[in-house]
């Protein structure tokens, strides 16, 4: 009996130690106009180490409207992301070091192996729902607030 008692004691932890660390990888990211309007507010995991960039969005069916995965990396450079194994048509939208948003890919195509390309540098990605930049207004040269820590790019 005792034994049970430390293995669900042990289970216990684990579980919210698991919701912890997810919770961890969660902010809120905003877009802001030049007058600092709010235009568009997403809840966004976060993902900043090779192995998660490399799986993101992959294999999920579906996503909600207010829901993104924010990429994170380590300095500025010219990015490429495909739909390889993602089922959801997604908006990439594109920000360099200071936030800026440089360029956005409308409704990429699910189960591509196409190229998605920025147009400049880019720190920072986020994957929304297709469709969704275009009818929320989010354009380039918004600004990218986040509400919460980010981590570092590894």
């Amino acid at each position: 009996m005792k034994r049970l008692a430390i293995s669900f004691l042990a289970l216990g932890i684990l579980l919210f130690l698991g919701g912890c660390t997810q919770d961890a990888n969660r902010v809120q990211v905003s877009f802001v106009d030049s007058t600092g309007k709010k235009v568009a507010s997403f809840s966004s995991e976060v993902v900043a180490d090779e192995k998660t960039r490399m799986l993101g969005l992959m294999y999920r069916k579906d996503m909600g409207d207010d829901q993104a995965m924010l990429f994170v990396f380590p300095a500025e450079n010219e990015r490429s992301f495909w739909m390889k194994n993602t089922y959801i048509e997604l908006d990439m939208v594109y920000m360099n070091a200071s936030k800026k948003v440089i360029s956005i890919i409308e409704r990429a195509a699910p189960l591509s192996e196409t190229p998605r390309l920025s147009v400049g540098k880019a720190q920072y990605v986020l994957e929304i729902k297709g469709g969704l930049s275009r009818s929320l207004g989010i354009k380039e040269g918004l600004q990218m607030e986040v509400a919460g820590d980010l981590p570092p790019g590894l």
